[in-house]
């Protein structure tokens, strides 16, 4: 039997929410893996990053092609004009992201990133008429005084490594709103396809300003950036597939540690106690807030299913 026949086998032996997590924790894995080597190439190698964002989205792209042959031009949907509002809100992100990796320390950057969904929060509001109350917003600022806790403006430096992490959080957050517009009316292949085939030749332009062809020996690592990123978003997928976002979620800050780990191996950086902190205020309020909107969205399906049962007549 081939390896990943026993894999999903033995996978679907598991209840749902042990799937989702162990889903989740192989993308953190992953994830982390791919920031490590994002920051080797760029920071170590000399690779620029916006050349680097374009190399990981281009070879992540490759991986995709048998899934794209397989749907056809069915599995393209209708071509959507958010997909473009989507491609260019995510290219700016990326951009800030790997500028961000190769000039912050790696738990940094990741502790960082997890303000995301306090972004997510408040752009709800003024784009999906969102009700948030004042549990939500108390959690919101919670979380945003944690990046205030890592980042310590007046006592060090802000540099534009750290103001493009928060750039990326906040580019991130608009993007998972479009995806949520998307979602409405679009299958989920067609979206991450059209990503890809957006993406792709929006990256080459900033990459082609900065372009340096990279030696040799780095050729199987770039691609490695590319496999990585699309099996860590393949595994994320999966995770919100399975099990529900509240349980999986939790999982996910465990690229803080996998993160830190690996840059005290490989560019012998330890994080400072404001870092730590930070990332457990900043997780803390994530996972609330998580966790108040998927109680709201249970509400919400209740509500709906009632008001959609006819009533007996008297």
């Amino acid at each position: 039997m081939p390896l990943k026949r026993q894999f999903d086998h033995w996978m679907n032996d598991l209840p749902p929410p042990i799937q989702g997590a162990i889903w989740m924790l192989i993308a953190a894995i992953l994830f982390s893996c791919l920031n490590t080597l994002i920051r080797w190439l760029t920071a170590e190698r000399g690779l620029p990053p916006f050349q680097a964002a374009f190399f990981r989205i281009f070879f992540g792209l490759l991986f995709m092609v048998p899934l794209m042959i397989r749907g056809g031009r069915a599995g393209l949907g209708r071509h959507n004009p958010l997909y473009l509002r989507r491609a260019v809100v995510g290219v700016l992100g990326m951009l800030a992201s790997f500028y961000s990796i190769a000039h912050l320390p790696l738990a940094t950057s990741t502790a960082l990133s997890f303000t995301a969904p306090m972004f997510t929060t408040v752009l709800a509001v003024f784009f999906l008429g969102e009700v948030v109350r004042m549990r939500r917003w108390s959690a919101i600022i919670v979380g945003f005084l944690g990046a205030v806790v890592i980042l310590r403006p007046g006592w060090t430096p802000l540099d534009a490594g750290m103001i493009a992490a928060l750039l990326s959080a906040a580019s991130s957050a608009l993007n998972t709103i479009v995806i949520k517009q998307l979602s409405r009316t679009e299958p989920a292949n067609a979206i991450v396809t059209w990503m890809a085939l957006y993406y792709t030749p929006f990256l080459l332009i900033p990459a082609l300003f900065v372009w340096e062809w990279p030696a040799w020996d780095m050729w199987p690592w770039i691609i490695a950036m590319g496999a990585m990123g699309s099996l860590g978003h393949m595994a994320l997928t999966r995770s919100f597939t399975v099990a529900d976002a509240t349980v999986v979620m939790n999982f996910d800050y465990l690229r803080l540690p996998f993160s830190a780990l690996l840059g005290l191996i490989f560019f012998a950086e330890w994080p400072d106690e404001y870092t730590f902190l930070g990332a457990a205020i900043i997780g803390l309020s994530g996972l609330y807030i998580a966790h108040r909107e998927a109680k709201v969205s249970r509400v919400r399906a209740a509500t709906t299913a009632s008001a959609t049962v006819p009533r007996s007549r008297p």
